[in-house]
């Protein structure tokens, strides 16, 4: 399995494979001394988003994980994560 270090790489990797599966599985995680499960927080203020995908392209797997605190940066990579999607079937969740 070969982490790759960019998102645009990752994505050109689908790009190149003929046939490929991409499985996402993303989570928010609270962050460090956010109360959990508190309805008077703030919004968004104790989360950040934890993301990992896998492109299994039959012959190699190729992995990429990054953890988002800022929302513009996120709904950025969402967009290439979102076209990617119409490339490629996806799994939700991990590949087993």
């Amino acid at each position: 399995m070969q982490e790759i270090q960019s998102l645009t790489d990752f994505v050109s990797k689908a790009d190149g494979a003929r046939q490929a599966t991409l499985y996402i599985n993303e989570r928010e995680l609270p962050k460090e001394g956010s109360p959990l499960g508190d309805e008077d927080s703030t919004a968004g203020d104790g989360v950040k988003v934890k993301m990992e995908l896998t492109l299994d392209t039959g012959s190699e797997k190729h992995t990429f994980e990054k953890e988002y605190r800022d929302d513009l940066l996120y709904q950025e990579d969402m967009k290439l994560i979102n076209e990617l999607r119409e490339k490629v079937p996806v799994v939700n969740g991990k590949p087993s």
